[in-house]
Formats: structure tokens, sequence, C-alpha cells
């Protein structure tokens, strides 16, 4: 069996949008840390799981570089405004998993009062004809899901 990937972004962008009483205490625009995974290494095979730079994951999940046999090349890269890696799910796993924890905490007073919206986006593709599923979950009351129902 071919790998499972359960997430192929490009770049995972997380900006907050905030109302201008809340830009001093609140830095805008990408507040995820290496969200393409271009820092560190990527896997030349899709088969070595290196440890992705400001990243907590779960075995198997790694980053790939565009162009390793049987992934994305750097035409899709250049494409979709990709760099030199891709997040990948790894190889024969049903659950890989990557976190970060981003404190905003200093805006507890804005996001309370409502005055903080978060936008998220990624591209994100599969293999073949496996059903991919991703779960973006934010403790500050966003949660979203992309995926097959």
């Amino acid at each position: 069996m071919r790998a499972r990937f359960a997430l192929l972004p490009a770049a995972l962008l997380a900006a907050l949008a905030l109302s201008p009483d809340a830009w001093a205490t609140v830095p805008g625009g990408n507040l995820i840390r290496n969200p393409g995974a271009e820092a560190g290494a990527g896997s030349p095979t899709g088969n070595d799981f290196l440890p992705i730079p400001d990243w907590t994951t779960t075995p198997k999940f790694t980053a790939v570089v565009y162009g390793a046999s049987g992934f994305p090349d750097a035409a899709v890269a250049a494409k979709i405004g990709g760099g030199k890696n891709f997040f990948a799910g790894g190889q024969d796993t049903a659950l890989s998993t990557a976190t970060q924890t981003i404190d905003v905490s200093g805006a507890a007073a804005e996001i309370d009062a409502g005055r903080v919206t978060a936008s998220v986006s990624a591209y994100i593709g599969g293999f073949s004809s496996q059903d991919e599923i991703l779960h973006i979950v934010g403790t500050v009351g966003m949660s979203f899901f992309v995926g097959p129902k």
C-alpha cells in the first residue's frame, strides 16, 4: 500500500484580524511558526520522519521535499506559492498529527469582548483515493473541520 498523506499544505496560514483597539495587543499577520514546513530539512523520499521545527508531531508526520518521487513537484509548489517542503501525514498510518500552541493571552480582553477574529487557510491534498481528513482546532473558541463527511 502506498503512503497515506493526510495533509499537504503548501503553507498553513493563520491570521488574527484585529479591530483597531486590539492592534497594539496582538500582532497581526501569520502567527504560526514555520507554517509551510520550510524550516529544517524535508524528506527526500517521504519515508524519512524528520522533526519539523516549531511543531509537535506524532510518529510518521513529516515534511517532504517537493519533487520527491510520487509526490507533488516544483511546478505544483510554484503554482500554489509553496516553498521547498510540504507537510505529509506519513506512510501507512491511519492518524498523524502536528500541533503548535500560539499564545494570544495578551489579547484576552479583546478576544473575550469579541473584537478579535481568526482566519485559517491551507492548501490541502491527499493521496490517490484515500479519504483524507483535516481538523484544525483553536482553544480561543474556534474549530474548523475540512474533509469528506
